[in-house]
């Protein structure tokens, strides 16, 4: 990893001199683009906390989320907001699109805010051993401490909050089955994101050890939108053929099964039984009935602030990883009328 010896040994000039380029110093405009050119080539990026020092203000921190209007991650941001308040942490967000690119380039923009700390939902599984080096040097490169909220990656070296994604999807098999449901079916999320894989798992298990196993013709491998949920389950009700309980892997994945289902004619509690991982308030509000396991979505982003604000107090602190627990909310259509 590059240091600022490397930096001002390249450009020719003292460490005084790079320190005062990255902290807005009076530098001619010759030096100054000659350090920042050598800073890119070398791939450079302070340690945020020590500039943030330099200048003699704590800096802000940087959140990184991959589908901002996506009402799950609205709530993190709720909660992350709300104990940033209250640390007097300043924030700067970021919508990385659930693309690995705009992620590394976001992660990068962060070392040029001075940032103190990070709070990141990664964008991909980062499954392919390029990408996972490419995020985690990049991580480190930034030097400050990081935590991974939700969607969890190999060789991951951050403190985490995450969600009990196979033992959700697994009690959600085993109440379709206690309602009286024998064939079922799921509708999964992008089978190359790890909490995916989790919750089909989870759910195929919960299901065999219930003395059931999955018809394949009623594994309809969706992408977590709400788009590709709704195509699937139209196919699915127009072919005349379906299970009597399907498991949605999560809120998106619902309300596509939840309007295909409208649109065909089929009644969820009655036609076929359904259970959907993740909450969907909107169905609370109007007073219409939805099971589902579910989390405390701003409870999780909490947890990440405090686990970044105690992180910026004691570095030297043990990694963590923190559980997010499921709660069963059963409202009548697990079972069919």
């Amino acid at each position: 990893m590059a240091t600022i010896r490397d930096v001002a040994k390249l450009a020719g000039v003292s460490t005084a001199t790079v320190s005062r380029v990255m902290n807005g110093g009076r530098v001619s405009a010759e030096t100054r683009a000659r350090v920042r050119q050598v800073m890119d080539e070398l791939g450079y990026m302070p340690a945020a906390s020590a500039v943030g020092l330099a200048r003699g203000g704590s800096g802000a921190v940087g959140v990184l989320v991959p589908e901002i209007d996506n009402v799950f991650y609205s709530d993190i941001l709720r909660g992350i907001t709300e104990v940033a308040g209250e640390k007097g942490l300043p924030l700067i967000f970021f919508d990385t699109r659930n693309d690995a690119k705009s992620e590394v380039k976001a992660l990068g923009t962060l070392a040029q805010y001075w940032v103190r700390g990070a709070i990141i939902g990664p964008a991909a599984d980062y499954s392919e051993e390029a990408d996972n080096r490419l995020l985690r040097g990049t991580i480190e490169k930034l030097g400050i401490p990081t935590v991974i909220v939700d969607r969890e990656f190999e060789n991951m070296i951050c403190d985490g909050v995450f969600y009990e994604n196979y033992g959700s999807s697994y009690r959600a098999a085993g109440e379709l089955i206690k309602a009286g449901n024998r064939t079922l079916g799921v509708i999964t999320g992008n089978l190359g994101h790890k909490i995916a894989r989790d919750r089909f798992e989870g759910f195929q298990q919960g299901a065999r050890d219930m003395g059931v196993e999955i018809d394949p013709r009623y594994i309809l491998h969706g992408d977590f939108s709400v788009e590709r949920a709704y195509s699937l389950s139209m196919a699915m009700f127009e072919s005349g053929d379906w299970p009597e309980a399907i498991f949605t892997s999560n809120n998106k994945t619902s309300l596509g099964f939840l309007r295909a289902a409208f649109d065909s004619g089929i009644r969820v509690g009655r036609d076929i039984a359904l259970i959907g991982n993740d909450s969907l308030k909107v169905l609370d509000t109007l007073g219409i009935p939805f099971s589902c396991v579910s989390r405390d979505n701003i409870e999780m982003g909490r947890t990440a602030a405090r686990l970044l604000s105690e992180r910026l107090s004691d570095p030297s602190h043990p990694r963590r990883i923190v559980m997010i627990p499921y709660k069963l909310e059963l409202r009548g259509t697990e079972r069919r009328k």
